[in-house]
This record gives structure tokens, sequence and C-alpha cells, in this order.
């Protein structure tokens, strides 16, 4: 009997684990997208983060010039791999939001697109989402400025949440927190 009332008076832990694991996921995915930018101001060079399956991959253009029409892809002929894919955990699954289909950092940090400030082409949004918890998810919105947004939300995927945090860069200004 007493072990029954110390298990219900004491907190709920699996909600607490499964956030836990939600949030160490955000922060791979924002460490990762970070890197893309950090590299191509670096270096001076056009990188992309593109969906490959189930994982998100980091490419580099074999010269700084990523202009090409809005709308339209940049081939696969200057493109190369030069990091590992980021494989999601099992249970977890990412979906990168852009248009087109890859998110471009410019050499200056900024993200590819015409610069008129809409959502459909000057950013992009990479939503995780975590089947233990299937009413929660949590986004990186990825600004044409090249800031990093986390958010937590509790709505469908897609609808627009309110950032926690949007800094210059992931984890400048404090995180996220659940």
């Amino acid at each position: 009997i007493l072990a029954v009332r110390a298990a219900s008076a004491g907190p709920d832990l699996p909600p607490a684990v499964h956030n836990a694991k939600l949030r160490a996921q955000l922060d791979e995915v924002a460490s990762f997208v970070e890197n893309a930018r950090r590299r191509a101001r670096g270096e001076g060079r056009c990188y992309r983060v593109i969906q490959s399956g189930a994982d998100l991959q980091l490419q580099r253009r074999a010269n700084a010039d990523c202009v090409t029409p809005i709308g339209a892809a940049l081939s696969g002929d200057g493109w190369e791999v030069v990091a590992a894919t980021l494989r999601p955990q099992p249970a977890f699954t990412f979906t990168l939001q852009s248009v087109p289909n890859d998110l471009v950092f410019r050499p200056s940090g900024r993200v590819r697109g015409d610069g008129d400030l809409d959502i459909v082409d000057d950013g992009a949004r990479v939503v995780i989402q975590y089947a233990r918890l299937p009413a929660k998810h949590v986004e990186i919105l990825v600004t044409s400025q090249g800031r990093l947004c986390p958010t937590i939300n509790s709505g469908a995927p897609g609808e627009m949440a309110m950032p926690v945090v949007c800094g210059t860069g992931y984890g400048t200004t404090g995180g996220a927190g659940f």
C-alpha cells in the first residue's frame, strides 16, 4: 500500500524524460544547421542543408556562386557532401520545409532567396516530431538573415509558432525551456 501511495505521489518522470529527449534532438538539429551557416561565412562558399530520406545532409558548393533563379534548385553538379548526415534518433522524424527544397546559406550567412521577406522563399523551417509526444513538436525557423529560432509548438506541424529564442547564432541567447 505504501509503495502504491509513494508511486502516485511522485512526479510523472516519463514525460520529463521524453521532453528532455525532444530538447536534445532540437539542440542537435539546431547545431547541425548553425554549422552550415558558420561554414558558409568562414569559407566564403555556399552551404546547404537538404533532406535525404529521413536524414539531413550538409553539402558545400564547389565555388562561391549560389545565385540561380528563385524557385529552381541548384543543380547537383556543383555540390559535395562535407559532413556526415544527421540521422534522427529512434521515434523522431525531421521535415525540412523550404522553397526550393533545400536550405542554402550564402557566404554572407544569409539564406538564399529573393530578399522580399516573403516566408515562401526567404527562410526555412525544420520540424522535429517525436512519436512519444504526438501533441507536441519543435521547430527551428531559419530567417532570411540566417537567424535560428527554435520553437515549441502544441499545434499541428506547419502552424506558425512563437519563437522562444531567436538569436544571431544558435546558443548565443540561451535555450528554449520545456
